[in-house]
């Protein structure tokens, strides 16, 4: 699941156990007690681990609420089959109230989204939200004027004819570049307005983000 880099690079772990077991404490080890829930278990390697879902709602204890919602989308990428029916059992499953953080699981749960590529994404969908801005499609198509095939994008906005394209590192390699560029010109040919967003623009400026994409928004709407 996509994590925070400060959690992926913790040097702990994490056992669980159920009571009457004591909880291991020990340097480098942090130890949780669970209620059985038989269910959401599973083997690997012949270890007793909590399956994707179980997961998920686990992270609760130590994600806050954007991250979270990344680390759900991760479950509904675009990879998934079926995305919606595991979207679906995230919702069901967050709706038990004698879990720990049971609201933060409620609203990151109904937060998830399918085909969701990264969690760049993620937090630059959650922030437009935040901003009073309109649901956009998720890395949505968008056909040409015959109805073929033009591009898949980020966030598209279908009704202002506008998409949103987070620009990550990847994005500066020389084949991917150029295939930008080609794509970007190809949708702005057809009145697409393409505004492009990177990392500083999410974690440095937000604000100034939001109001630019609102703008757009606002101009392909008059």
């Amino acid at each position: 699941m996509w994590l925070p880099l400060a959690v992926q690079h913790e040097l702990l772990v994490h056992v669980s156990v159920v009571r009457p077991q004591r909880a291991p404490r020990n340097v480098g080890v942090v130890g949780h007690h669970l209620i059985a829930r038989p269910r959401l278990v599973r083997l690997l390697d012949g270890l007793p681990v909590a399956e994707a879902a179980e997961t998920w709602r686990q992270l609760a204890r130590v994600l806050e609420l954007d991250d979270l919602v990344a680390a759900g989308d991760w479950l509904l990428g675009k990879q998934v089959p079926d995305a919606d029916r595991v979207r679906a059992r995230l919702v069901d499953l967050a709706a038990d109230p004698h879990r720990p953080h049971h609201r933060r699981l409620t609203r990151a749960a109904s937060l998830t989204r399918c085909g969701v590529r990264s969690a760049q994404e993620t937090r630059l969908r959650l922030l437009l939200l935040r901003g009073g801005l309109p649901e956009p499609e998720v890395n949505a198509d968008v056909l040409d004027e015959r109805g073929d095939f033009l591009a898949e994008c980020d966030l598209v906005f279908r009704e202002q004819r506008v998409v949103v394209e987070y620009e990550g590192d990847g994005h500066r390699e020389r084949r991917q570049f150029r295939k930008d560029v080609h794509r970007y010109e190809r949708l702005q040919d057809l009145g697409w307005r393409v505004v492009r967003v990177t990392a500083d623009d999410l974690e440095q400026r937000p604000a100034e983000t939001v109001a630019r994409i609102r703008k757009a928004l606002a101009h392909r709407s008059a």
